[in-house]
Parts: C-alpha cells; sequence; structure tokens
C-alpha cells in the first residue's frame, strides 16, 4: 500500500509529508525492486509512478459510480481507472450497500 486513498494534504502535512506524489514514486520502486507483483494505489497515482522503473500491477481503491467520494479524498469510476492504468479495480460500498447489488455489477460491466 503506498498512501491511503483518504489522505489529503491536511492529513499528509500532519504526517510530515508534503509531496505525495514523490512518495508514491519512492514507494513504488521499492515494492519493484523487493519483487512484489503489484501495490494498492489511488488510480491518480498511478501517473506519479515512473513506469520505466516497474512493472507492477496496479489494485485501485476509491472506486465510484456518483461523486459520492465516503472517506475517500479522491474518487474515480471505473473506466477512468482502467485508463489511467488501473489493473485491479477495488469496488465496495456502491455494490454491498446497494439495493441491488448485482445490477450495479452489471452496471459497472457496461462501463468498462
Amino acid at each position: 500500500v503506498t498512501l491511503l486513498t483518504n489522505h489529503n494534504k491536511e492529513s499528509m502535512h500532519y504526517l510530515g509529508m508534503d509531496n505525495r506524489e514523490e512518495i508514491v514514486n519512492v514507494l513504488s520502486v521499492m515494492a519493484n525492486d523487493a519483487k512484489i507483483d503489484g501495490i494498492v494505489c489511488s488510480p491518480g497515482d498511478i501517473m506519479s509512478i515512473n513506469k520505466s522503473k516497474n512493472n507492477l500491477e496496479f489494485i485501485t481503491p476509491g472506486i465510484r459510480l456518483s461523486h459520492d467520494s465516503d472517506d475517500h479524498s479522491k474518487i474515480y469510476t471505473p473506466s477512468i481507472a482502467l485508463e489511467l492504468g488501473s489493473t485491479y479495480l477495488v469496488i465496495g460500498r456502491p455494490i454491498t450497500e446497494a439495493e441491488d447489488p448485482m445490477s450495479i455489477v452489471e452496471k459497472i460491466r457496461l462501463m468498462i
């Protein structure tokens, strides 16, 4: 896991971190050097990762069908997350809290 998707500038500053992109890139290089297959990161963080230095898969939480962010600082739709380079999408509450979970799964399938 690089940085949790609920971290925003204020929480990062509180933790003594100022540059999310730099931190994510350093952690991804460390993961690749350790021969880890993939990392959990925000879809937006994929752009910060120097892909020439790694061969990682990207497991991305914070996937939503609308602008309801719950506790995530940044959210992405399934199609945008895939465009940004996500390998696997983590979609929890939009499915588990739906009145008809299978209809949401079908909606997601049609989106991608």
